[in-house]
């Protein structure tokens, strides 16, 4: 027979979670100006399996 193999793969991105910041405000004058109101990016694991026969 031929071979057969079956492989498992996992794959994480900011594993340790922690937070990517936007760009702080940038409009002269606003409210907001030179401040950070965003973050982004949080953990995220991808699973992946594939058998071969």
């Amino acid at each position: 027979g031929a071979a057969r193999s079956l492989q498992v793969r996992v794959e994480l991105f900011n594993a340790f979670n922690h937070p990517n910041f936007g760009l702080p405000g940038h409009t002269l004058g606003a409210p907001n100006f030179g401040v950070v109101s965003e973050a982004s990016g949080g953990r995220t694991i991808q699973l992946g399996l594939r058998a071969v026969f």
